[in-house]
């Protein structure tokens, strides 16, 4: 009988245990959801608030924590959006989501070396992911390598051959070098992609040539 009893109540502290930690599975997910629409809605204090109730449920979800990076980041809040790509690396180190949104952080924070290496390190996990090449050649303009910047424009627009503010911003890097019809020819091709911006200087350089 006290046999009995004992596996009674094991079972049904199994069952609480279970019913429990659904519970806080489903409550996880609808703060993920109202965070999400929070967003969605640009109200990002809003869904900053839903996922940090999501990130009191379950501390070791790394994904939380890119969430709230990427809402603080549109907030300009640049140091608390690096905090969070940080846990969200350690706990998930194959992220590059994380690295590429850490890295564009960086270079509002003038830390563009750790930029340049999040940049790489997006790139390490996915060799395809055009826009961190595109970021990383933000960089190395930035940080005085013109022809290492084209390099990267250059790879990311081999990836993705309509990403027309890549042909822009090489084009606007080859006419700095002196290359005037290398950068007209590109950004007639950004202006056909749609970058409006590109049509002036096209006609600048139709006039110089």
């Amino acid at each position: 009988m006290f046999k009995q009893q004992r596996v009674i109540l094991l079972v049904s502290f199994l069952l609480a245990v279970f019913m429990s930690s659904s519970m806080a599975v489903s409550s996880v997910d609808q703060y993920i959801e109202k965070g999400n629409k929070r967003v969605t809605e640009q109200d990002y204090r809003g869904g900053i608030k839903y996922y940090s109730k999501a990130i009191a449920i379950n501390p070791k979800d790394g994904d939380l924590y890119y969430f709230r990076a990427s809402a603080k980041e549109a907030l300009s809040e640049y140091n608390g959006a690096i905090k969070d790509y940080t846990k969200a690396i350690m706990l998930n180190n194959k992220n590059y989501y994380a690295y590429f949104g850490r890295a564009v952080a960086r270079t509002q924070t003038g830390e563009y070396e750790k930029a340049m290496n999040d940049f790489s390190s997006s790139i390490k996990i996915n060799s395809d992911y055009y826009q961190a090449y595109y970021g990383r050649g933000l960089v190395k303009n930035t940080l005085n390598d013109p022809y290492g910047a084209i390099e990267d424009f250059t790879k990311s627009i081999n990836i993705e051959p309509s990403y027309a503010i890549a042909y822009a911003n090489r084009g606007s890097i080859k006419y700095s070098l002196g290359d005037k019809k290398g950068a007209l020819s590109d950004l007639k091709v950004a202006s056909k992609l749609g970058f409006t911006d590109a049509y002036e200087l096209v006609n600048r350089i139709k006039m110089e040539l």
